[in-house]
């Protein structure tokens, strides 16, 4: 990680970058003294990993509050060395790393312990010659880096100062005795907790807590002293680690919750699992739930930001007692910068990306959809990203699309002019003209893939393909099925063969298994239609990913499970009928449509389990081209090569002779 810039003549202070390598760099703020004070803050809270090893590890977002916190820091060293009572003649100074990640948690702590041009031995530790680089270290905010770090120091006898980590396991002194904090373990917010719990006479709960020490420790805690006041715990979760895979686990875990009955779910997690866990409440409608929140979120901006939080139900947390320190405020308004003039011009803030230098000085953060490059005064907006009519991508699927409304269109006066030849009525005569239909509107909806994206353009993409391409593979599935009821069930069922064709069996199916489709995708994607539009910033620093996407895998496959029967079902009447009379034998035309849009649908599922990108759109929209000309080329291509190239198999007297054929061959293969 790399952050650096260059300090005011009035504040001595100055960064520097140290431990750089092929795998990362940890960034420094040191200020010299008699007395060295360490410092572990975050003042970046959400990591950047490159996409090769070799490739540094960046803290991507800023964190105000981590950064007041080392602006705390200052202040009290700042008044310790101008003041003339406390520690005269003496002058203090600091070493500090932006710890956010664990790793520069170690390397902190390493280098802490550690002095410059001087090896640990184990011969200078038994003469008690060796003495660590710093006299005592405040930080880090969270309980599982400070049990880490405090491995570590506590081998120095180092004293370590907390103002964050609540762990109760800090707490056993034979393990960190020279660990202290500024705040209450979390046995006293547990049972504040509980006391919360009892005064409202609840006694059936979940809990959730992060896969961390923090997080497990709390929750075995919050189990074992609810249970001790008769509280039953329904069922207790850990939310797995933010990432994009995280997303059907605690899509399971609410399902429990549900299934539970649970009514009021203790969290104990950290920023980001939280974060995470409650954007997937908000996606799968979760309401009418009592949430109590651990103190590291009670109050995290970022929650009551997730927009329709509210609708999830109560959210109650604990949270600490704050405190003022006279002059604190005044001194963080004047070096809330960090920011130096050259020429009177502003250099740089602090974070060098995504925020500005306002008129007044401040580094200001930019909106979302905005962002700032290094020494910039002014926020720039961010390039939206989707299909634009002008660009080749769209062009070539516009182009393709019209291609194939071209040719159903002329396929369909085709079969008009033919319409009472023996072909025609073989493909299914008038159904033929309902499976163009289809296939036209499922080719079309590609139009709605170009063009800036919306919530309603995105069910309109979902509803539309799955609705038109059901009835495409309805009418082929139909078709199939007659010609095997016809050739092989007629004779041993012609009581339910005479049913189907007096009341037109193949047209109440297709109408019924369309409206099925239609109300099924209709009413399923408007209740997941808020997780349906997205807005990518973490692609690119200067644009935004406009994009449909379906929020998980499940959510995806879940509409198209019918296609997929259907598309199975199809290959099976395929082969019942491969022996039939040639001139009705579909079954090398389906099996190869249905293949190709099978391979056309597993793609498309690859696609979305690598993740959301700019090319997801395009790559969908192709897989819909494909399915809608597999069907178009596998099945009309051939009755038309016939048709227009070879009449001479178009005639009744040649489809009696394939058919007489058929029968004295299975006369001949029945005993």
């Amino acid at each position: 990680m790399t952050w650096s810039s260059t300090a005011t003549k009035e504040d001595p202070s100055y960064f520097s970058l140290l431990g750089c390598n092929a795998e990362k760099c940890r960034m420094q703020l040191n200020l010299p003294g008699d007395y060295i004070i360490g410092g572990l803050f975050h003042v970046h809270d959400e990591l950047y990993h490159g996409r090769s090893e070799l490739e540094i590890t960046k803290c991507k977002r800023f964190s105000d509050n981590g950064y007041i916190r080392f602006q705390t820091l200052r202040f009290a060293v700042e008044e310790i060395n101008n003041s003339s009572s406390l520690l005269p003649n003496v002058t203090l100074g600091y070493l500090i790393f932006d710890d956010c990640e664990f790793a520069i948690d170690i390397q902190g702590a390493l280098a802490f312990v550690s002095r410059h041009h001087e090896n640990i031995t184990e011969e200078s530790l038994q003469k008690s010659r060796y003495q660590p680089t710093v006299t005592a270290v405040i930080g880090p905010l969270k309980s599982d880096a400070a049990i880490i770090t405090n491995k570590i120091l506590g081998l120095f006898d180092v004293p370590q100062i907390s103002f964050g980590a609540s762990s109760d396991e800090l707490s056993d002194r034979t393990q960190h005795p020279t660990f202290m904090r500024t705040i209450p373990s979390d046995a006293n917010q547990i049972e504040a907790i509980v006391l919360l719990i009892q005064k409202f006479r609840w006694n059936w709960i979940a809990v959730a807590a992060s896969d961390s020490d923090y997080g497990e420790s709390g929750m075995h805690h919050v189990i074992s002293t609810a249970t001790a006041a008769g509280i039953c715990v329904a069922s207790h979760h850990t939310i797995p680690t933010h990432g994009s895979g995280s997303t059907p686990a605690i899509i399971d875990i609410f399902g429990n919750i549900t299934e539970n009955r649970a009514n009021v779910i203790v969290v104990f997690a950290h920023s980001q699992d939280a974060e995470r866990f409650f954007q997937v409440a908000v996606t799968l409608n979760i309401t009418g739930k009592v949430w109590i929140l651990s103190e590291a979120v009670s109050v995290l901006r970022k929650l009551s930001e997730i927009p329709n939080i509210r609708n999830i139900g109560t959210i109650l947390g604990i949270s600490l007692k704050q405190g003022r320190m006279a002059g604190y405020e005044e001194f963080v308004l004047r070096d809330i910068t960090a920011c130096s003039t050259d020429n009177y011009k502003p250099l740089r803030c602090l974070n060098l990306e995504g925020e500005r230098l306002s008129s007044m000085d401040e580094c200001l953060p930019c909106r979302p959809d905005q962002w700032s490059p290094a020494k910039s005064t002014v926020c720039e907006s961010r390039t939206e990203v989707y299909m634009r009519w002008d660009e080749g991508v769209s062009i070539a699927l516009a182009i393709l699309s019209g291609t194939g409304l071209l040719l159903k269109a002329s396929i369909a006066v085709v079969f008009a002019l033919y319409f009472d030849t023996s072909v025609v009525k073989a493909a299914g005569g008038k159904l033929c003209f309902v499976l163009l239909l289809a296939l036209a509107i499922s080719c079309g909806s590609v139009y709605l893939f170009i063009g800036k994206p919306s919530t309603e353009i995105c069910v309109a993409r979902k509803v539309v393909f799955a609705v038109s391409y059901e009835t495409c593979l309805a009418c082929v599935l139909v078709r199939s099925f007659q010609l095997v009821v016809i050739f092989k069930m007629a004779t041993r069922l012609p009581k339910a063969y005479s049913y189907w064709v007096k009341y037109n069996g193949q047209y109440i199916f297709l109408l019924i298994s369309t409206v099925i489709e239609f109300f099924s995708a209709s009413i399923f994607w408007t209740y997941f239609r808020s997780s349906l539009f997205e807005k990518n910033y973490d692609v690119s620093k200067t644009k935004i990913i406009l994009m449909c996407s379906s929020g998980n895998l499940f959510i995806s496959i879940v509409p198209i499970a019918g296609l997929i029967l259907f598309s199975l079902l199809c290959f099976v009447f395929a082969y019942l009928g491969k022996d039939l009379p040639k001139n009705y034998n579909e079954a090398k035309c389906i099996t190869f449509s249905m293949a190709l849009v099978l391979i056309s649908w597993i793609f498309l599922i690859l696609v979305l389990l690598s993740g959301s990108t700019s090319y997801t759109s395009a790559i969908e929209a192709s897989v819909i081209l494909l399915s809608s000309y597999s069907i178009t080329v596998g099945y009309f291509f051939p009755k038309c090569y016939i048709i227009l190239f070879k009449p001479q198999y178009n005639t009744t007297a040649f489809f009696q002779t394939c058919i007489q054929e058929y029968t004295r061959n299975r006369d001949v293969q029945e005993p």
